[in-house]
């Protein structure tokens, strides 16, 4: 008999407590209606208050991700190429008067103006004869050409570049060679010295279009030169040739990488 009574207390109470009517904990409920009946406000048991605050901290979350997400992740930016018409796609054009023409004219200068913008050129070092023609770019129109009729030493010059000593730098270039028996370098010039960096290119007389990179380290000026007042110096980038043949050259770029 008094199982029946308990089965029918808990018939009683079980749909009370699933239509809302009736917590399940009726000792709690019934402290829940009398402070109900002082203050208006239904108590919020200690268990629900931490469900409140892990959902407060769920939405932050969410919103900071949200945020998060309509950002671009941040770049590093691209260094400058210090080294102009590096493509050869622009043409020196009419001659200039000096100084709008940094360049000599004729065989008995040092360097002299090229076809190419921004670049000077000699063909005539070390007895030599040397061409600078236009050939077809490896990415773009035109690239520089460089053609032996007599082996010595030929050339091509960059304008001069400003950087302070001890500016780490990253060359790089493409080079094409075409029966080029002899060596063929990057030479790195200016208040530094005459050679104060060099890297080789490809020693063999024939092979396509090939990157040469390398890095170096501005060289302080020789004693009888003095930086600018900013600090910097000049510096030339050559590209020579003493081999026979043809030396094919294009995409040239020289970028800072470290300062001092």
């Amino acid at each position: 008999m008094r199982a029946w009574i308990a089965f029918g207390r808990g018939m009683g109470i079980l749909p009370m407590c699933a239509a809302g009517i009736l917590p399940a904990d009726s000792g709690r409920s019934g402290r829940a209606r009398m402070a109900l009946r002082r203050t208006g406000k239904m108590p919020v048991p200690r268990r629900g208050r931490l469900s409140y605050v892990f959902l407060a901290i769920g939405i932050a979350a969410a919103a900071v991700l949200a945020a998060g997400a309509g950002e671009a992740p941040a770049t590093k930016p691209v260094a400058a190429n210090l080294i102009r018409n590096g493509s050869f796609e622009v043409r020196s054009g009419p001659r200039k008067l000096y100084p709008a023409e940094p360049w000599g004219y004729g065989l008995l200068d040092g360097v002299s103006r090229s076809p190419f913008a921004h670049w000077g050129y000699s063909g005539f070092w070390d007895g030599g004869d040397y061409d600078i023609k236009l050939g077809e770019g490896r990415t773009g129109r035109l690239c520089a050409r460089l053609v032996c009729r007599k082996r010595g030493r030929g050339g091509i010059c960059t304008d001069a570049i400003r950087v302070r000593p001890g500016t780490k730098l990253r060359f790089s270039g493409h080079f094409k060679a075409k029966g080029a028996r002899g060596p063929c370098w990057v030479n790195f010039e200016g208040d530094g010295g005459d050679g104060w960096a060099r890297i080789d290119l490809p020693a063999r007389q024939d092979y396509d279009w090939t990157e040469v990179a390398g890095e170096v380290t501005v060289s302080p000026p020789r004693p009888q030169r003095k930086p600018a007042a900013d600090g910097t110096i000049a510096v030339h980038v050559f590209v020579y040739t003493r081999a026979y043949g043809e030396l094919w050259i294009d995409d040239v770029s020289l970028t800072p990488i470290a300062e001092p």
